[in-house]
């Protein structure tokens, strides 16, 4: 179930980010309303002789436990080193957002997930542009996390979602690293009860946690052992979960854009009506009603009444 590397982790880390800095950062993390948080647009004007924008990944705003305002910027990056710019382009993103908000009282903080090694592990970085003997006419601190650096097994026990993910980036040991990974789906699918996140979660670890030829064997033996067994079963439970709630997408795609070619004229809140059908049978007993269909009064008698 790999899917494209950016848009993936955004979502991953929009789903974890509270857990993410409470594992990592907790010290930030505690400083943090996060029953004020809301995600905002990402897009940062930077003016210059030719005004352009950066996108940064992640924007959420919120404010301190004593009312502030706050941006927290997350940033993920995904390569095989380290990023030589991360410095300058974390200036342009935390002056573009201060600028933006206008407010002398707001604070932006800035991490950096590394999912590669080389960092140095967890890490506050401190940059100054300085001029000659001027030490800083402009400074910045932010932190970053380097995944690669850090040994799976410490965060793969603590009671944390996000460390049981990435884990999957991590150090592991050749000789425990198989049935590791097998703790991780389990703790996963009986822990973690929010749908969209456990799937999330489940599906960085199939896709990143990637193991030899030789360890899939291993893993296949350890299953039929025994020990693993409700792994196994769990698992076909949520394939079987995931598998219906794509096939009630499909249908939902199909109904609306059988709606779309029948009727043109059709009101747009016909598609928010159709989303509000739950079960593939409903859905299928629609898509072929709709078919033939004669009038869109017809259809909207069809479907369930409005918000």
């Amino acid at each position: 179930m790999r899917r494209r590397h950016d848009p993936f982790l955004k979502r991953l880390y929009r789903a974890g980010t509270r857990d993410a800095l409470t594992l990592f950062l907790p010290h930030l993390a505690a400083r943090i309303d996060w029953s004020q948080w809301e995600w905002l647009d990402k897009e940062v004007l930077i003016l210059g002789p030719r005004r352009r924008s950066v996108v940064a990944d992640l924007v959420g705003l919120t404010r301190d436990v004593e009312g502030r305002y706050l941006k927290v910027l997350l940033h993920p990056e995904l390569q095989m080193r380290p990023d030589t710019e991360m410095d300058w382009r974390a200036i342009q993103y935390n002056a573009g957002l201060l600028l933006r908000e206008g407010n002398a009282g707001t604070r932006v903080l800035t991490i950096v997930f590394y999912h590669c090694s080389g960092v140095g592990g967890i890490r506050k970085h401190r940059v100054d542009l300085d001029f000659y003997e001027e030490p800083s006419l402009l400074g910045l601190t932010y932190w970053s996390v380097g995944l690669g650096d850090l040994d799976a097994e410490p965060y793969a026990e603590q009671p944390n979602p996000m460390g049981w993910a990435l884990a999957s980036w991590m150090r592991q040991r050749r000789e425990t690293r198989v049935e590791l990974r097998l703790r991780l789906v389990d703790r996963i699918l009986r822990s973690v009860r929010v749908d969209e996140y456990q799937e999330l979660l489940l599906d960085t670890v199939q896709s990143y946690y990637t193991l030899s030829a030789t360890e899939q064997r291993a893993e296949e033996r350890l299953v039929r052992s025994g020990r693993y067994g409700e792994v196994e079963e769990m698992e076909q439970t949520w394939l079987g979960r995931i598998k219906a709630k794509e096939r009630r997408e499909t249908l939902r795609e199909a109904v609306r854009r059988a709606i779309r070619v029948r009727f043109p004229a059709a009101p747009p809140e016909l598609a928010d009506r159709v989303q509000q059908i739950r079960t593939v049978r409903a859905l299928e007993n629609l898509l072929d009603r709709v078919i033939v269909a004669e009038s869109v009064e017809e259809v909207e008698r069809l479907l369930p009444a409005g918000a």
